[in-house]
């Protein structure tokens, strides 16, 4: 007996089959460590569809002649369950948009489940009272495991780190810790209320 040649509409739909299968499983895989998260029904590839550089609306970046866009874009959504990173450069705003870090700041609460942030605000006119409030902000973030922040070129005196370093120790799963306070007035007398908090992370 002779095996009969599968008819090639046959092989058209295995093969359709076969390309909807994978589909299907890509996508469960992307949806896959979302599960766990607060607001997990967001929907991934929906995110990120006119700003930084990413590929799959997770990570934002934005440099500094972005910055402008990056608050805009934070102002003018309700929430960013899906992003996990979040790098953010407003150094040199201090003259051409002074607001930049205030509103940057305020906008952190919209992003529940984000894992890394590094802001770059060197120059960007953050004073001690701004910085207190970032600590605030940043202490709300529970799933945050590494942080990169430079202050470099403020004008900071001690004021508002005890804030900062509470703040900090409040994320309690970080793991990789970066501050960078270069060309600014801050006394070593001055960091022991930041260091006790900070601390506690």
């Amino acid at each position: 007996d002779t095996e009969e040649a599968p008819d090639q509409d046959d092989l058209n739909g295995r093969t359709s089959d076969a390309a909807e299968n994978q589909a299907i499983a890509e996508n469960f895989e992307t949806l896959e460590d979302f599960d766990d998260d607060e607001d997990s029904g967001s929907n991934p590839e929906a995110e990120d569809t006119h700003g930084p550089e990413s590929s799959d609306g997770r990570r934002w970046r934005y440099g500094a002649e972005e910055a402008a866009v990056a608050v805009e874009r934070m102002e003018d959504g309700e929430r960013f369950p899906v992003v996990r990173c979040l790098q953010l450069d407003i150094s040199g705003c201090a003259e051409n948009a002074p607001s930049s870090p205030d509103r940057l700041f305020a906008c952190l609460d919209k992003f529940p489940n984000l894992r890394e942030l590094l802001v770059n605000s060197r120059g960007a006119g953050v004073t001690s009272d701004r910085i207190g409030k970032f600590g605030d902000r940043i202490g709300g973030r529970a799933h945050l495991t590494s942080l990169d922040l430079s202050f470099n070129q403020n004008g900071l005196r001690g004021e508002g780190l005890g804030k900062l370093g509470r703040g900090i120790g409040g994320c309690r799963k970080l793991t990789a810790l970066e501050l960078r306070f270069d060309q600014n007035g801050i006394t070593s007398c001055e960091l022991g209320d930041f260091g006790e908090g900070i601390g506690q992370c």
